[in-house]
Protein backbone atom coordinates (compact mmCIF):
# COMPACT_ATOMS: atom_id res chain seq x y z
CA UNK A 1 0.00 0.00 0.00
CA UNK A 2 1.29 3.26 -0.94
CA UNK A 3 1.44 5.87 2.48
CA UNK A 4 1.75 9.66 1.30
CA UNK A 5 3.16 11.70 3.62
CA UNK A 6 2.66 15.57 3.46
CA UNK A 7 5.03 18.18 3.68
CA UNK A 8 4.28 22.06 4.14
CA UNK A 9 7.21 23.99 2.44
CA UNK A 10 7.89 27.50 4.14
CA UNK A 11 9.50 30.45 2.78
CA UNK A 12 12.21 29.85 5.17
CA UNK A 13 12.79 26.06 4.13
CA UNK A 14 15.38 24.99 1.80
CA UNK A 15 16.20 21.74 0.38
CA UNK A 16 18.01 20.85 3.16
CA UNK A 17 15.04 20.73 5.35
CA UNK A 18 13.33 18.52 2.59
CA UNK A 19 16.52 16.04 2.31
CA UNK A 20 16.59 15.66 6.49
CA UNK A 21 12.42 15.62 6.49
CA UNK A 22 12.82 12.37 3.87
CA UNK A 23 15.94 10.79 5.45
CA UNK A 24 14.17 11.01 8.73
CA UNK A 25 10.76 9.76 7.24
CA UNK A 26 11.58 7.01 4.92
CA UNK A 27 9.20 9.05 2.29
CA UNK A 28 8.60 7.35 -0.90
CA UNK A 29 5.35 8.79 -1.84
CA UNK A 30 4.66 12.88 -0.41
CA UNK A 31 2.92 15.30 -1.23
CA UNK A 32 4.25 18.62 -0.97
CA UNK A 33 2.43 21.50 -0.62
CA UNK A 34 4.41 24.69 -2.47
CA UNK A 35 1.80 27.08 -1.71
CA UNK A 36 3.43 29.79 0.61
CA UNK A 37 6.25 30.20 -2.58
CA UNK A 38 6.26 32.05 -5.51
CA UNK A 39 6.20 30.73 -8.88
CA UNK A 40 10.15 31.04 -9.27
CA UNK A 41 10.81 29.65 -6.00
CA UNK A 42 8.11 26.59 -5.96
CA UNK A 43 9.79 25.93 -9.60
CA UNK A 44 12.96 25.96 -8.23
CA UNK A 45 12.11 23.49 -4.99
CA UNK A 46 10.09 21.57 -6.93
CA UNK A 47 13.01 20.36 -9.57
CA UNK A 48 15.43 20.21 -6.82
CA UNK A 49 13.07 17.83 -4.73
CA UNK A 50 12.07 15.58 -7.55
CA UNK A 51 15.96 14.74 -8.56
CA UNK A 52 17.03 14.43 -5.09
CA UNK A 53 14.02 12.23 -4.09
CA UNK A 54 14.49 10.18 -7.34
CA UNK A 55 18.53 9.37 -6.14
CA UNK A 56 17.00 8.32 -2.98
CA UNK A 57 13.53 6.36 -4.33
CA UNK A 58 13.96 5.58 -7.88
CA UNK A 59 10.01 3.97 -8.05
CA UNK A 60 8.63 7.03 -5.49
CA UNK A 61 6.54 9.43 -6.47
CA UNK A 62 6.28 13.39 -5.77
CA UNK A 63 2.68 14.69 -5.52
CA UNK A 64 2.84 19.09 -5.52
CA UNK A 65 0.03 21.08 -4.65
CA UNK A 66 0.60 24.48 -5.74
CA UNK A 67 -1.54 27.82 -6.11
CA UNK A 68 -0.22 28.88 -9.63
CA UNK A 69 -0.65 25.99 -12.60
CA UNK A 70 2.08 28.00 -14.06
CA UNK A 71 4.41 25.94 -12.33
CA UNK A 72 3.04 23.10 -13.83
CA UNK A 73 3.55 24.22 -17.34
CA UNK A 74 7.12 25.43 -16.66
CA UNK A 75 7.76 22.49 -15.68
CA UNK A 76 6.49 20.07 -18.15
CA UNK A 77 9.86 20.86 -20.09
CA UNK A 78 11.72 19.14 -17.92
CA UNK A 79 11.87 15.31 -17.83
CA UNK A 80 10.73 14.93 -14.22
CA UNK A 81 8.94 11.39 -14.45
CA UNK A 82 8.30 11.03 -10.51
CA UNK A 83 6.33 14.29 -10.42
CA UNK A 84 2.43 15.21 -10.45
CA UNK A 85 0.53 17.98 -9.68
CA UNK A 86 -2.43 17.92 -7.49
Amino acid sequence: MKTKINYKVKANNGIEDFKSFVKAHNCEFITVDLSDLNVFEAMKFAVLASVYHFQEYPSGMLSFKNKSTDINNLISDFSLNNMEFV
